[in-house]
């Protein structure tokens, strides 16, 4: 297993734990997928997107439509296609935001969730 697929394993466990009330209200977008050109072409044909964020949290706050999140560990990079990607959401009206770490990725979540007011926000890139 990845870092990256530990720590969305761990989100999701803390997600599930914290907000049972939303556990059927977060996904994850698997992307990150080795394969053979033959099923990358398929891939792209159904509409695999590069960039996309990892996690997405379809619940409206604070004037959003909903969350989504692009995880890294403490090493990782944001590739154009996941900032291009972030921007374009932010601009549709989303909270769109890369977090680095669990306990990043769990203060974004607290807080989009938890206030009524959300709109101290900031990505954490």
């Amino acid at each position: 297993m990845q870092a990256e697929d530990i720590l969305q394993i761990n989100l999701m466990n803390w997600f599930t734990h914290n907000y049972p009330q939303y556990k059927d209200d977060i996904y994850h977008i698997a992307l990150q997928r080795r394969c053979s050109v033959t099923e990358g072409r398929l891939l792209k044909r159904l509409g695999v997107k590069k960039g996309m964020s990892d996690v997405y949290i379809p619940l409206a706050r604070a004037g959003r439509y909903g969350l989504w999140l692009e995880l890294k560990t403490l090493k990782g990079k944001l590739s154009k296609e996941q900032m291009e990607f972030l921007a374009r959401q932010t601009a549709n009206g989303y909270m769109a935001v890369c977090t680095y770490g669990l306990e990043a990725a769990q203060e974004i979540i607290k807080a989009y969730l938890d206030e009524d007011d959300f709109t101290h926000g900031k990505p954490i890139c």
